[in-house]
């Protein structure tokens, strides 16, 4: 009975050790987090695009086929299965081909496009993480 306590007590203090160590750690968000709207994947929206047509939509995925025309920003935000959506956006943006971005705006299923409001940007480009990758696969 004596050698139970001891026991015990460790695994209490281990346990109060663990859950402590992972509610004070920073836990990261998504890139859409504060962006208003309908989180959803583009997969989803292309299954069903008249259940989307006009309602604000947040997605995230890697920009393609970026281009700048008169102060209009176009460009796809695809996902790794290669489905993508066109965007919009009316103000310049700093991106850049195979840029992770978050896209939050109105979608239009006639031009299968996301009337963009906010587009944001991750630190992180996409083939940084693929070239990483490979190396680890070598």
């Amino acid at each position: 009975m004596h050698s139970k306590i001891p026991v015990c007590k460790i695994l209490i203090i281990t346990l109060l050790y663990m859950i402590g160590c992972t509610s004070t750690g920073k836990k990261e968000q998504p890139l859409s987090t504060e962006i208003p709207g309908i989180k959803t994947q583009i997969s989803k929206i292309l299954i069903s695009p008249l259940a989307f047509d006009g309602a604000i939509v947040v997605v995230e995925g890697i920009a393609k086929d970026v281009s700048y025309t008169r102060g209009i920003t176009k460009f796809k935000v695809s996902d790794t299965l290669g489905n993508f959506i066109n965007v919009s956006f009316t103000k310049p943006l700093d991106i850049e081909e195979d840029d992770y971005i978050a896209v939050g705006g109105i979608y239009r299923r006639t031009k299968n496009e996301i009337e963009a409001r906010e587009v944001r940007k991750s630190a992180i480009k996409v083939d940084t993480l693929k070239l990483e990758q490979d190396s680890l696969t070598r």
